[in-house]
């Protein structure tokens, strides 16, 4: 019916008090008489300011008076049906998401299980050749060149193994290996990978250690390398003159328990306020542009807590 479908799309509600006060031989009335209809409202169904519908109330035992609270709940009614469809499209929705996440990760994990021999297999060559080198006849340079190649080749193999195990992070099973570890030798090999950068940039870089820290303590070796060479790292990156200093001390916790502070300070271009809250925020940068101009101090401090 035509004129109940140009009502119904401007949202309106279309009543029809008495049937036989429609117009003698029309189309609606011939229709609701043979049904036995005597009055008639329909409200339609609006989503997205589009009509896709209409629910109907027939009287027909008497004729009937619509009020203004049967139109306000009819209104509401056609409301929560359109509720009903979204949510259920909604949910199609979140299946075929989920579905596609799940093909996703598959896909990666697969691939990282392809890719896991090839690319350890090279970078093992490169350590294990470098330590027949270090074995060989060299001056002094060649060999602590040598032996920084071998530090960062564990490293990085150390990182990849991390990438290529993602899986477990994923499903929150990353475990640390906790073993008894010697500080100051962690220390001087984090020294020994920004070494040859910092020289490069001709910085100096200054380790501090207080004389009464506890030599050995329980902890990952990886995990403390990984985050103190991090900080040295881009202490390195951001001076452009002047000095990196890593400073370490320890405070005494519980029996057999303490905290090491490591203090990474450079002359380097430091953080605004604003970086700084980007600071410990997973995968984001305090400057990801590449035109980035140096200058003023920065301090850039972490506590780890060990055994």
């Amino acid at each position: 019916i035509s004129g109940w479908v140009s009502k119904h799309k401007e949202a309106e509600t279309v009543f029809v008090p008495d049937v036989e006060g429609l117009p003698s031989g029309s189309y609606e009335r011939k229709m609701l008489q043979f049904q036995d209809v005597r009055s008639l409202v329909t409200q339609p169904i609006i989503r997205d300011d589009e009509c896709i519908g209409f629910i109907g109330f027939d009287f027909v035992t008497d004729r009937h008076e619509l009020s203004k609270d049967e139109v306000m709940l009819l209104k509401i009614f056609s409301q929560i049906l359109v509720n009903i469809s979204n949510r259920k499209e909604l949910e199609q929705d979140l299946v075929r998401s989920k579905e596609l996440a799940l093909q996703a990760s598959k896909a990666k994990s697969e691939f990282l299980a392809n890719m896991s021999h090839e690319i350890r297999t090279p970078l093992n060559g490169i350590i294990g050749f470098t330590d027949l080198l270090s074995k060989t006849p060299l001056n002094g340079m060649q060999k602590q060149y040598c032996e920084n190649v071998k530090t960062s080749g564990k490293s990085l193999l150390g990182i990849i193994n991390d990438i290529l195990d993602f899986s477990k992070i994923e499903a929150g099973k990353l475990e640390l290996d906790i073993i008894e570890v010697d500080v100051i030798n962690l220390i001087e090999e984090c020294a020994d990978i920004i070494k040859y950068h910092a020289n490069k940039k001709n910085l100096e870089l200054l380790i501090e250690i207080e004389p009464a820290i506890p030599r050995f303590a329980m902890f990952d070796p990886v995990r403390l390398k990984q985050i103190v060479t991090n900080l040295l790292s881009n202490a390195v990156k951001f001076t452009e003159s002047g000095e990196v200093h890593l400073l370490l001390n320890f405070t005494k916790a519980d029996p057999g328990y303490g905290i090491y502070h490591f203090s990474v300070k450079d002359t380097g271009i430091g953080l605004t306020k604003d970086q700084q809250k980007k600071l410990f925020k997973a995968f984001s940068q305090a400057d990801s542009s590449t035109t980035r101009r140096f200058g003023g101090p920065s301090t850039r401090p972490g506590t780890i807590s060990a055994r």
